[in-house]
């Protein structure tokens, strides 16, 4: 794990390519708009800005997360501790990434998600009228003293029988 003085010198290397800086640093640098130079680092809040390099963003995420007093720490906590001392554009996503992809955490937190029951496939009939779906379509404009539909299909044939009812069906009515 490299030391925050290695961070730095690596950091100072890379943002000599401008190329790699996010939009809108060059000019908050050159207007003094919140961005800052300091020994050929730029500040951004009091916080070092990482230029748009990928394994130095995760590396300075990991030194976060992974570090032996850290403990392996969730999304916000390590945000956290990344943003104490750095700064860049999307870092909230970036640390999400990470912490969602840590193989250590995968494996040893436990899931907080509730259990989903198992799916079972419904039994494929055989013959027609054995397996039936009942529906009922409701809100419909009154005609002939009835305002809604039951709907029965034969899932064998697909075959239709359309009961006009009210929505205040009866048990009875059901039947």
């Amino acid at each position: 794990m490299p030391t925050t003085s290695e961070t730095h010198e690596r950091i100072k290397t890379i943002t000599r390519q401008k190329e790699l800086w996010d939009k809108g640093i060059a000019t908050s640098l050159e207007h003094e708009q919140g961005i800052t130079e300091k020994d050929r680092i730029l500040y951004y809040d009091n916080r070092v800005y990482v230029p748009r390099h990928l394994a130095l963003r995760g590396d300075i995420i990991a030194q976060s997360h992974n570090h032996i007093t850290a403990g392996h720490p969730g999304i916000a906590k390590t945000r956290e501790l990344v943003q104490r001392e750095y700064w860049w554009p999307k870092i909230q996503k970036d640390v999400e990434a990470y912490v969602k992809g840590c193989e250590t955490c995968q494996l040893t937190k436990s899931n907080t998600q509730a259990k989903t029951a198992p799916l079972h496939p419904n039994a494929i009939p055989t013959e027609p009228w054995t397996h039936i779906s009942v529906d009922m379509v409701t809100r419909l404009p009154v005609s002939n003293g009835h305002d809604a539909l039951l709907v029965v299909v034969d899932r064998f044939s697909k075959a239709i029988i359309l009961v006009p009812c009210n929505v205040e069906l009866s048990a009875k009515g059901w039947a």
